[in-house]
């Protein structure tokens, strides 16, 4: 899992040192080919990185905005928040590998509006719903085709960790799997 974070980590730089020199010959090429690595990347780790993997991956993308782009308070502001919220979430992650500890929480989360489709809706699933969004609005905004892409796949990747946390919740709490129920004239099974 370290080597995507380090080929990440390495194509964010390639883009951020391109950014300062788009004035030098080839620094245009340089940003695009860091931003299709960033993208390819993100779509490696949805594959084959796993929940841990995809957390991490979204956690370095945010700190490294943190670090070199945010120039603004509502954008700092932002960041630190994901951060925090990513925090919260990876630890999140490590208790719910152990039930009766995740079961706590499952308890501390009785209230309807605390729970979704019978399952807390703790900490965990309110980052995947608040960052969904942050990436949804930042994909309304002026940006290139690859930029967009790279929202996408990240957007992509918070939507597979959700649902493998939910799949953690359900196995946690020891609730089976519902059968699938097929749909007419879609082909598609439907959760009951």
């Amino acid at each position: 899992m370290t080597g995507w974070i380090d080929k990440l980590e390495d194509a964010l730089v390639r883009e951020f040192e391109s950014v300062s020199d788009l004035g030098v010959p080839g620094a245009l090429e340089r940003n695009k080919a860091a931003r299709t690595d960033q993208r390819d990347i993100f779509r490696t780790i949805a594959s084959e990185g796993g929940l841990k993997g995809l957390l991490l991956a979204e956690r370095t993308l945010l700190a490294f905005e943190l670090t070199h782009y945010a120039n603004s308070k509502a954008m700092s502001g932002s960041l630190t928040e994901a951060l925090s919220d990513l925090t919260i979430t990876q630890t999140l992650v490590e208790t719910i590998l152990d039930p009766s500890a995740y079961r706590a929480i499952d308890a501390s989360h009785l209230r309807g509006k605390n729970r979704l489709n019978g399952l807390p809706r703790d900490e965990a699933r309110q980052f995947f719903r608040s960052h969904g969004t942050r990436l949804l609005n930042l994909d309304k905004g002026r940006l290139d085709k690859l930029d967009k892409q790279i929202i996408d796949a990240r957007r992509a990747n918070m939507r597979t960790a959700e649902k493998s946390y939910i799949a953690l919740q359900k196995t946690a709490l020891g609730i089976e799997p519902q059968p699938l129920e097929q749909s007419r004239g879609r082909g598609v099974g439907r959760q009951i």
